[in-house]
């Protein structure tokens, strides 16, 4: 099924700002793979194309390879096309936040499965804890970033 929430606002983000698809690290791409209804493939599929094109990727360059590979892109970039530019600082943090936000749902999906076993085996407690700690250091960097620091 189509892409939904988090993935679809970041498709959004590496169609528009191909150059962005350096970010998407194998964490995020598995954080995808665990969340979207289609295992994150089109994700996957965007950024096997966009990341080789490198720092120069533009929208009409990706639009072209992505038509050429007869993919299902083809209403996102029509959707895309229609937009007005943005910043890239801007829309690069946008990027940073869906991927944070990302991390954060997957990472309590751990614990809840972690918490349902009862939390009896000391690696389960270690792992838990260990949630706990990266979940707080995500609010920090949120809140950095919020207040206006770079991450």
């Amino acid at each position: 099924s189509a892409p939904v929430g988090l993935e679809r606002q970041i498709l959004r983000i590496l169609v528009a700002y191909p150059s962005l698809a350096i970010m998407m690290t194998a964490v995020a791409l598995e954080d995808a793979a665990r969340l979207s209804p289609d295992g994150g493939d089109m994700l996957m599929q965007l950024v096997l194309v966009a990341q080789p094109m490198g720092e120069q990727a533009n929208f009409a360059a990706l639009a072209e390879s992505l038509r050429a590979s007869g993919s299902d892109f083809d209403a996102l970039i029509a959707e895309i096309a229609e937009q007005t530019e943005s910043e890239l600082d801007v829309v690069a943090l946008e990027l940073v936040g869906a991927l944070r936000q990302m991390r954060t749902q997957v990472l309590k999906l751990e614990m809840d499965q972690l918490a349902g076993r009862g939390l009896r085996e000391p690696e389960d407690v270690a792992r838990y804890r260990e949630i706990m700690q990266l979940q707080e250091a995500l609010r920090r960097e949120a809140a950095l970033e919020a207040a206006g620091h770079t991450v």
